[in-house]
């Protein structure tokens, strides 16, 4: 089974474009290789039931349709993962992606902005955003027993508490986007901070990411940054680096998919 992230999906296109199902089996299935027998017979593409269907959510999940093969179909298997993207055509396309029952946790950590002139995309910038994080989550113990914790047991990093601490701490990083400012789709210029995840546990990352959010502000020199105003999602590829508008899927050459 794979999974199959549909790009401008969420409970809207589940509940509005049921055609999308024989769409990508037909598409499937005319995938063939040269000296090989298709093995594309048998397909099946299952979309996701939704637990808290809502009007307004039209872009939240689920948004990954199932797709199996037969057991035999190992070389189809692989060309989709290797291509992974698929645009049809204007109202359909997707990325096909594994389902491994390795979690894995993504590196975004929180969203900052503030009032103009509060987010310059400088190095000195961004550097000094990144000290005014260290030098507040370092002041919690509790912070820094819990990264050295996670960072002994799942990086094998070892040593005194203040290196394992600096350990993650040396993976933070500061981009300049743009993000839709939270209740609006009106962008806004954003500090996206980043650092590499201290476990792959879905619950204890949302633990870590509350230290993080916790101290509600940060200085940037004399300008307030604070978390949870912005929010930083890409409403057709689903990834959580960027906004829709800055997607890079639509800007390829002959691009034959869904466009923001």
């Amino acid at each position: 089974v794979l999974a199959a992230v549909i790009h401008g999906g969420g409970q809207r296109y589940i509940r509005r474009s049921p055609e999308k199902v024989d769409e990508i089996r037909s598409f499937i299935k005319s995938i063939s290789f040269k000296g090989e027998e298709s093995p594309a017979d048998h397909v099946d593409v299952y979309v996701p039931e939704m637990r808290n269907e809502k009007e307004r959510n039209r872009f939240g999940q689920p948004w990954t349709f199932f797709i199996e093969l037969d057991a035999q179909a190992t070389l189809l298997r692989d060309f989709l993962l290797w291509q992974e993207v698929f645009a049809i055509h204007p109202a359909l396309s997707f990325s096909i992606h594994p389902i491994t029952e390795h979690e894995e946790q993504p590196w975004t950590i929180m969203v900052l902005t503030g009032k103009p002139g509060a987010v310059v995309d400088s190095p000195e910038a961004k550097r000094s955003v990144i000290a005014a994080i260290k030098a507040e989550i370092w002041k919690d113990p509790d912070f820094c027993h819990f990264a050295a914790w996670h960072v002994a047991e799942n990086w094998k990093v070892h040593g005194e508490v203040d290196a394992r601490v600096k350990a993650f701490s040396d993976t933070l990083e500061a981009v300049c986007i743009t993000a839709e400012a939270t209740g609006t789709e009106r962008p806004v210029p954003v500090y996206l901070i980043t650092g590499k995840p201290v476990t792959a546990d879905r619950d204890t990352h949302k633990r870590w990411l509350r230290f993080f959010r916790a101290p509600q502000r940060y200085w940037r020199g004399l300008y307030v940054l604070e978390p949870a105003q912005a929010i930083v999602d890409c409403k057709l590829c689903k990834e959580t680096t960027h906004c829709a508008w800055e997607c890079p899927l639509p800007k390829v050459p002959g691009w034959a998919g869904i466009r923001p």
